[in-house]
């Protein structure tokens, strides 16, 4: 373990280690942290006072407690219990969050036999822990778990007999009758004769991560990872030690990364934290993203009917198979999965039996890494035109006159602001218009004055940078309105260069040329 110690050390990765910081970390100690596909939850167990009870262990130590943050603008916000079903006068610790972040398995130590439990997110909240029934749980030591992306397999620890040693890895798929089949050990490849624990599978199932007291280790537990060789037959190749400043020679167990593999996120008592444990995100930036794509969305909803039951079904295009069926978070409204890069598929979004959107998602292979985020509103908001449907009212909204957008530009800018009011409320009608005459046609016209350009060197560059950016912004907002692709149909746009000739005595009044810097959205 020292000599390969020493060997790590020379050759250190390249990493950026950030502290989350003390909205997240307290005095006390904090570990095991979970990470949404979005990167926007971080679910995580802490030692504070505070939780459940302020219950302390012989050693001083308060009962461990699952707390959650949530980012807003880029920074975590502060750490609070995350459910009074979840939390007890017991320890409860996270184990590992699904990839559709509705399923949270958690660890108790049950009088000594540890175990894995579930809790769903239901009726808009997490419920109570369930025990995980055999074959994942056993009269053995069960101690960690992890999903696969499509929920599908479950990977979990245990020193169950019949093992290679101590604590083992193993996994067990999902039955067509929901409940899970026989528990395989991932074989002599992975597990070696001491303890294995901290299994995590990466969301495009392809890699694994794990910590391990065996394999070439500079003591303790380590990191590492192994990828699968042969997906037929489940094969792993050599694992491999994730490297110096990762792991020392202390214990590293809890590691996860996000879906490009850029980053991770893991526990240390290392100098210069919070508290005895604190939780950090290593950035990798010398590590290439992954050849995966992301789908993450949200269904904004403007009613106040309860929207947990809503799904989004997933179809592979060659065959037409469901290959998934994602749950909305009847809070957030939030969904997620990871979509296997080499096909095309079809996406059905289904909100309380109301069809809001139909569409083929491309995911060829060599992408790299590509997030598709879709936002969807059900209901009306409250701050948009009213829409009635009688016939009266249709008409109006579909008048040429009435349904056009324009925006006025400033001094060689591009930029839609899609949030306003305005915009918000043009969007609303035409998705009515077009859902409901499918002959209509979109015209889009865009202008640049007559003052010269620096960024998009000559002004008839700048006008079709502006058409084009118009036409990105209305096809992703009227997508998310639930009007199909194939239903928007877009005349030739039309790009001007016009106002008067520019001259110098003319520049400080810039609303001479502004008039002339727009762009104009209008249905035909």
């Amino acid at each position: 373990m020292c000599n390969y110690g020493k060997e790590l050390i020379k050759k250190p990765l390249k990493v950026i280690v950030t502290n989350l910081g003390e909205n997240v970390n307290s005095k006390y100690a904090d570990y095991s942290p979970l990470v949404s596909l979005d990167e926007e939850t971080l679910i995580f167990t802490t030692r504070r006072k505070g939780g459940a009870s302020d219950r302390m262990e012989s050693n001083g130590l308060y009962f461990e407690d699952v707390f959650v943050s949530e980012a807003k603008d880029e920074k975590w916000q502060p750490a609070k219990p995350i459910s009074a079903k979840i939390n007890s006068q017991g320890h409860e610790a996270t184990v590992n969050l699904s990839a559709d972040g509705l399923k949270l398995l958690l660890y108790k130590d049950d009088n000594g036999n540890g175990n894995i439990y579930l809790s769903e997110f239901k009726a808009n909240e997490w419920q109570e822990p369930a025990y995980v029934s055999a074959p994942i749980n056993t009269a053995s030591w069960e101690t960690h778990a992890c999903f696969s992306s499509d929920n599908r397999t479950l990977y979990f620890t245990s020193n169950r007999s019949g093992g290679y040693g101590g604590r083992d890895i193993y996994k067990c798929l999902r039955l067509p009758n929901g409940e899970w089949g026989p528990a395989e050990n991932l074989g002599p490849i992975i597990n070696t004769p001491y303890d294995e624990d901290g299994v995590f599978i990466h969301p495009d199932g392809k890699q694994i991560f794990f910590s391990s007291k065996g394999h070439k280790s500079m003591g303790g537990f380590d990191i590492f990872t192994s990828y699968i060789g042969d997906e037929e037959n489940g094969y792993w190749t050599t694992p491999q030690n994730y490297g110096h400043p990762v792991n020392t020679p202390d214990d590293e167990v809890f590691f996860v990364t996000t879906a490009d593999g850029l980053r991770g996120f893991y526990s240390s008592d290392k100098e210069g934290g919070f508290g005895e444990k604190d939780i950090y995100m290593i950035t990798f930036p010398e590590f290439e993203p992954r050849d995966i794509t992301v789908l993450v969305g949200k269904v904004i909803n403007y009613t106040k009917e309860d929207i947990s039951s809503s799904k989004i079904y997933l179809m592979n295009t060659k065959n037409n198979d469901t290959i998934q069926v994602l749950q909305v978070n009847g809070i957030s409204g939030k969904f997620g999965t990871n979509l296997p890069v080499g096909n095309n598929y079809k996406a059905v979004y289904v909100v309380n039996g109301k069809e809001l959107l139909s569409e083929t998602l491309e995911v060829p292979k060599g992408k790299r890494y590509q997030v598709i985020k879709r936002e969807l509103t059900y209901g009306t908001p409250p701050d948009s035109t009213t829409i009635d449907d009688s016939l009266s009212q249709f008409a109006k909204l579909c008048d040429p006159k009435k349904s056009n957008y324009q925006l006025n530009f400033k001094y060689n800018k591009k930029q839609i602001d899609i949030k306003s009011a305005e915009f918000v409320s043009f969007i609303d009608a035409i998705a009515i218009c077009i859902k409901n005459n499918p002959s209509l046609q979109i015209q889009i016209e865009s202008s640049a004055s007559t003052v010269p350009t620096i960024t998009y060197t000559t002004n008839t560059n700048l006008a079709n940078v502006r058409a084009k950016e118009a036409k990105d912004k209305f096809v992703k907002a009227l997508i998310a309105k639930g009007v199909s692709v194939d239903s928007m149909k877009f005349l030739e746009p039309i790009s001007k260069v016009q106002g008067p000739e520019y001259n110098k005595d003319a520049q400080e009044n810039a609303a001479v040329y502004e008039q002339y810097q727009y762009i104009r959205i209008a249905v035909r």
